[in-house]
């Protein structure tokens, strides 16, 4: 359940036009979507090899192949998603710095993550996804910036 709403989430983030209208915007968008979508699979999967050992073949497919290209993939989408935030100039203040701060924290829990702390770890992993959240619901419609080809809003006195 949880991956679909990120999955929905992600959707409307890059509709909202936060991240502008880029072919990155796009494709960081498609690789959140794709590696949540991949964590979804390898949710479901586990339930299957929820009495495997660690070590045996199909646990290590799950958790290796399913869990960490997913990983991967939502890792690098977020980076994405971060940087062409922040050049789009669309939303101000700590909403641009959401998606950054996501794809930031992924790779620290890929370099970081150790059994024990794994759970507080994507703890905080949803709490980046509750700024974005927070962020697209206080800005649905990011403004932009007045300059070259935009208009400022024009006052008639």
């Amino acid at each position: 359940f949880l991956h679909g709403l990120v999955i929905t989430g992600i959707v409307a983030f890059g509709r909202s036009g936060a991240a502008g209208r880029s072919r990155s915007a796009a494709w960081g968008v498609a690789l959140v979507v794709a590696g949540t979508a991949l964590l979804l699979v390898g949710e479901l999967l586990s339930i299957l090899v929820r009495d495997a050992r660690s070590d045996d073949t199909s646990a290590t497919i799950v958790g290796i192949a399913v869990f960490g290209v997913g990983g991967i993939l939502s890792t690098i989408g977020f980076l994405v998603l971060g940087r062409v935030t922040l050049r789009a100039g669309a939303w101000h203040g700590w909403r641009r710095y959401t998606p950054l701060a996501t794809g930031i924290w992924l790779s620290a829990m890929a370099v970081v993550a150790r059994p024990t702390i794994l759970h507080g770890m994507v703890g905080v992993y949803g709490l980046c996804l509750l700024g974005i959240a927070v962020a697209l619901y206080t800005q649905p419609a990011p403004t932009a910036p007045a300059g070259p080809g935009r208009f400022a809003e024009l006052t008639v006195e």
